[in-house]
């Protein structure tokens, strides 16, 4: 497998497509790459290929355009093997394939050895083609390269030798907790690196082992890391979901009305991961803004009883956990508001009634017994 992509474009259909190299001599001369397709009714279906085989061996890396800065709107294939020229391709929405250029290096180079390869989306790169760049075999050069539309090359990085920097793989963040940014893995230093549009590196993330790929998700909240132990999943600190409520004994949902002729001396909280707490984390109020004591337990759990110093009975009760409340393995507040973020108190209502406070208006009295009448049978 050379490339996975989805087609944000739209052109072709808004699916994944996956190129896959095959090599049956096993010593890249007899290369040829097909293309997949794989639908949201994960149906794969081959699209496009073989292209290569004995007299031009191809292994293609690839990204999506639907046409910015001058582009061609389709796919741009790259080869990855130098032995019949290292050609540039395109692939159209009928997924017919053309040659742009049988021999596409830079100035000088006598071969490319691509590791990632993308569009920039964000304008911050030109909207340029960016592909990273280590050959170790022939040029021994390191360099991100922008390819434009015309076909000519331009180093968006200074050369360097392998032997300091080893391009991994590359992504470009559309913007969102990681901005329109970017990224690189280095296999030399094992750490993912920024580059900006000047080519300034600058090292992002670090402690990997045998450091490969990397990829955001379509926010830019999200990135995806893989090494040679795990893949890993990094998020800035606003975008990490916290503990959420799961459930709540008694339940206090909306229109919820308790009616125990003891009324309610406690309530159990179940959160989605173990939460550390105190007292000071915890308010109960009646309607008047009265403040109910209470005593908490739990913490380091993922349950929480409330206990109430007084009988919650025959009003309306607001129980407030804050989000200084959180997460015990990381520290991350609670996500008391449920959006899917950290952050956000979480807020109850409990009513209790008696039963024959028919009108609920905290009395029992005669008005109680005139409505009991009316609907009488």
């Amino acid at each position: 497998m050379q490339t996975v992509r989805f087609d944000q474009t739209g052109l072709f259909g808004g699916e994944l497509y996956i190129s896959i190299f095959q090599d049956p001599s096993g010593n890249g001369t007899q290369s040829t790459t097909l293309f997949f397709q794989l639908d949201s009714n994960r149906n794969l279906t081959q699209v496009a290929g073989p292209f290569g085989g004995p007299t031009n061996s191809l292994s293609f890396k690839f990204d999506f355009t639907d046409g910015a800065a001058g582009y061609t709107p389709g796919a741009y294939l790259e080869d990855q093997i130098g032995g019949h020229g290292t050609s540039l391709w395109h692939l159209d929405t009928s997924y017919s394939a053309t040659i742009l250029a049988q021999d596409s290096l830079p100035p000088g180079r006598t071969d490319l050895d691509v590791r990632g390869m993308e569009f920039d989306t964000t304008g911050v790169y030109g909207s340029r083609l960016i592909l990273a760049d280590s050959d170790p075999n022939n040029d021994n050069i390191t360099v991100v390269l922008q390819l434009l539309p015309d076909l000519t090359w331009v180093n968006l990085s200074t050369p360097v030798t392998t032997q300091e920097r080893f391009y991994g793989d590359m992504a470009i963040s559309p913007g969102g907790a990681f901005g329109q940014v970017l990224y690189v893995t280095d296999k030399v230093t094992d750490t993912v690196m920024t580059v900006d549009p000047g080519g300034v590196h600058t090292v992002f993330a670090s402690g990997f082992t045998g450091i490969s790929s990397i990829t955001l998700d379509a926010t830019g909240d999200n990135m995806f890391i893989s090494d040679g132990n795990a893949v890993y999943q990094i998020r800035a600190a606003g975008a990490v979901p916290g503990p959420q409520l799961v459930m709540r004994e008694p339940k206090v949902e909306p229109g919820d009305v308790h009616t125990g002729s003891n009324g309610v001396d406690a309530i159990r909280l179940l959160f989605s991961t173990p939460i550390s707490f105190t007292v000071a984390d915890v308010s109960v109020v009646n309607s008047n803004g009265i403040n109910v004591p209470i005593t908490v337990a739990g913490s380091g759990s993922q349950f929480m009883l409330i206990s109430f110093g007084q009988l919650l009975f025959d009003d309306v009760y607001t129980i407030t956990v804050a989000d200084t409340a959180g997460s015990t393995a990381t520290g991350v507040a609670i996500d008391g508001d449920n959006d899917g973020l950290a952050g956000g108190n979480l807020v109850l209502l409990l009513e209790h009634r008696r039963r024959t406070d028919v009108t609920n208006d905290g009395a029992v009295n005669a008005a109680d017994l005139a409505t009991l009448l009316t609907n009488w049978g």
